[in-house]
Protein backbone atom coordinates (compact mmCIF):
# COMPACT_ATOMS: atom_id res chain seq x y z
CA UNK A 1 0.00 0.00 0.00
CA UNK A 2 1.56 3.24 -0.83
CA UNK A 3 1.70 6.36 1.45
CA UNK A 4 -0.90 8.87 1.83
CA UNK A 5 -0.22 11.96 3.10
CA UNK A 6 -2.79 15.01 3.97
CA UNK A 7 -3.20 18.54 4.82
CA UNK A 8 -6.35 20.09 6.53
CA UNK A 9 -6.30 23.60 7.17
CA UNK A 10 -9.75 25.13 8.53
CA UNK A 11 -10.30 28.95 8.05
CA UNK A 12 -13.43 30.90 9.53
CA UNK A 13 -14.06 34.49 8.21
CA UNK A 14 -16.39 36.98 6.52
CA UNK A 15 -17.35 35.86 2.74
CA UNK A 16 -16.45 38.98 1.33
CA UNK A 17 -12.83 37.66 2.20
CA UNK A 18 -13.43 34.19 1.67
CA UNK A 19 -13.46 34.36 -1.84
CA UNK A 20 -9.90 35.75 -1.84
CA UNK A 21 -8.75 32.64 -0.12
CA UNK A 22 -10.67 30.33 -1.99
CA UNK A 23 -9.17 31.46 -5.69
CA UNK A 24 -5.78 31.09 -4.29
CA UNK A 25 -6.44 27.94 -2.95
CA UNK A 26 -7.93 26.57 -6.69
CA UNK A 27 -5.09 27.87 -8.30
CA UNK A 28 -2.44 25.75 -5.84
CA UNK A 29 -4.53 22.66 -6.12
CA UNK A 30 -6.20 22.75 -3.02
CA UNK A 31 -9.74 20.74 -2.34
CA UNK A 32 -12.04 23.04 -0.89
CA UNK A 33 -15.36 22.46 0.92
CA UNK A 34 -17.53 25.02 2.04
CA UNK A 35 -20.21 25.82 4.90
CA UNK A 36 -21.90 28.92 5.57
CA UNK A 37 -23.64 29.97 8.73
CA UNK A 38 -25.42 33.14 8.63
CA UNK A 39 -22.99 36.02 7.87
CA UNK A 40 -19.63 33.57 8.33
CA UNK A 41 -18.42 31.25 6.02
CA UNK A 42 -16.36 27.72 7.45
CA UNK A 43 -13.37 27.19 4.69
CA UNK A 44 -11.58 23.57 5.17
CA UNK A 45 -8.65 23.30 2.55
CA UNK A 46 -7.44 19.75 1.96
CA UNK A 47 -4.19 18.68 -0.01
CA UNK A 48 -3.18 14.97 -0.51
CA UNK A 49 -0.05 13.49 -2.18
CA UNK A 50 1.84 10.22 -1.86
CA UNK A 51 4.98 12.04 -1.21
CA UNK A 52 5.76 14.21 1.65
CA UNK A 53 8.08 16.38 0.44
CA UNK A 54 6.02 17.02 -2.43
CA UNK A 55 3.18 18.09 -0.10
CA UNK A 56 5.43 19.86 2.07
CA UNK A 57 6.51 21.94 -1.00
CA UNK A 58 2.62 22.38 -1.77
CA UNK A 59 1.15 23.32 1.25
CA UNK A 60 4.24 25.70 1.79
CA UNK A 61 3.41 27.73 -1.16
CA UNK A 62 -0.22 27.78 -0.57
CA UNK A 63 0.61 29.21 3.40
CA UNK A 64 2.77 32.04 1.94
CA UNK A 65 -0.34 32.32 -0.89
CA UNK A 66 -2.36 32.91 2.18
CA UNK A 67 -0.52 35.65 3.84
CA UNK A 68 -0.51 37.39 0.95
CA UNK A 69 -4.11 37.58 0.81
CA UNK A 70 -4.19 38.16 4.14
CA UNK A 71 -2.05 40.94 4.21
CA UNK A 72 -4.24 42.46 1.34
CA UNK A 73 -7.26 42.66 3.57
CA UNK A 74 -5.47 44.67 6.58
Amino acid sequence: MAEEHVMVLRWSGSATQAGDFLKVATEHGATVTEEIEGNEIHLEFSMTSNDLQALRDSVDALLLAFTTVEDSLS
